[in-house]
């Protein structure tokens, strides 16, 4: 199982009439996911798609069509349909892994009553990390650069963080896996330098915290967020959940971040400039 840029699929992947391409789009319209569906059914591949758009032109290209039911998304950062897109797959790779067999009925049973829970979860953390967010962004609002760093399941929660910052407060924010800092850019950290490290449970969670070492030893101004204290400046504290379950959880207060930094910078955190709501074009 590979993932694939939809813009980049065409020059880049080859399908047979053995493949099955699953689609993401939140809007069904977006040019480059279309295009890339495109040549693989012309190649023999299956087309399933998981769209938030009944009717869209993604659905009508695919053999399977998975909806993710989370209403109109207004904001052209569409933050809930990230959390209700990584819920669905989240679901399907819990069956996937039960019918091959590789988690017993038990643990399925067990993860998916913890998914199920998520909502709650997430609520309470919308609720527990507002005050903070809010603090942050006004020591954030005036910066000029934002470093987000994560390892294993904590790097993808990092360049959807940095993502959302980029989008509506023009700030650059640049997501990094953890690893790498050695490789170019530690050398832009100095005194002050924000670094929100994601540190999910899990293994990898002692390596970053060395990482998180590193950047403080440069000056870094170093923001965690963890189920866990840690040798940070600030410590948005996670309920303590399973690591596969993470995404959805620790994605909210950098989404919370990104909206009160731009709201105090006076700008409209729904319609960013130069971005629209479904990229037609490629």
């Amino acid at each position: 199982m590979d993932t694939i840029i939809s813009s980049e699929f065409p020059e880049s992947c080859r399908a047979d009439e053995k493949s099955i391409v699953l689609a993401i789009t939140q809007s069904g319209e977006t040019a480059d996911t279309l295009k890339a569906v495109r040549v693989a059914k012309a190649q023999g591949a299956k087309i399933a798609c998981l769209t938030n758009v009944v009717g869209s032109s993604i659905t009508r290209e695919s053999e399977i069509v998975c909806m993710t039911h989370a209403g109109p998304e207004v904001s052209v950062v569409a933050t809930k349909t990230f959390a209700a897109q990584v819920a669905f797959l989240l679901m399907l790779s819990l069956k996937i892994a039960r019918k091959m067999d590789k988690i017993s009925a038990k643990e399925y049973a067990e993860l998916r009553r913890e998914l199920f829970a998520l909502p709650k979860t997430v609520e309470n953390v919308l609720k527990e990390s507002s005050g903070v967010t809010k603090r942050l962004s006004e020591e954030l609002k005036d910066t000029q650069h934002i470093y987000v760093i994560g390892r294993g399941i904590g790097y993808p929660i990092a360049m959807e963080g940095a993502l959302k910052l980029k989008e509506i407060t023009y700030i650059h924010a640049e997501a990094m896996p953890a690893g790498e800092l050695k490789h170019g850019t530690l050398a832009l950290i100095e005194r002050g330098t924000p670094v929100i490290a994601v540190a999910p449970p899990g293994e990898m969670r002692r390596r970053i915290m060395g990482n998180v070492e590193e950047v403080r030893a440069r000056g870094a101004r170093v923001i965690m967020i963890s189920d866990e204290k840690g040798d940070a400046d600030v410590v948005i504290k996670m309920p303590k959940i399973n690591e596969i379950f993470t995404p959805p959880v620790y994605i909210v207060p950098l989404q919370l971040l990104a909206y009160e930094i731009t709201v105090r910078r006076g700008q409209d955190p729904d319609r960013p400039r130069s971005l629209a709501k479904s990229v037609t074009v490629e």
